[in-house]
C-alpha cells in the first residue's frame, strides 16, 4: 500500500437551480482525490485548513467518512 499525503483545498459547493432551493455538496479537488486514493486501497491523507464553524465540521466528518 501507498502512503499519499494531498495538499490542497476542501470545501463546500453550494449548487442553486431555477425555482429550487439551494444545495451544499462537499468538494475539493484534493479531498475528492483523496477520497478515491482511499477506496483504491492506498493510505491517503488531506492537509488542508476546516473552517471553525458548521460547514469546516460537514467537510471534516465527510472527509471522515471517507477514510480520509
Amino acid at each position: 500500500m501507498t502512503r499519499i499525503v494531498n495538499i490542497g483545498e476542501a470545501l463546500i459547493d453550494e449548487i442553486t437551480r431555477p425555482h429550487s432551493e439551494p444545495v451544499e455538496v462537499v468538494g475539493g479537488s484534493m479531498l475528492n482525490v483523496a477520497a478515491g486514493l482511499t477506496r483504491l486501497g492506498h493510505e491517503s491523507e488531506l492537509a488542508t485548513w476546516f473552517a471553525r464553524d458548521a460547514h469546516g465540521d460537514k467537510v471534516r466528518a465527510h472527509a471522515e467518512a471517507a477514510g480520509v
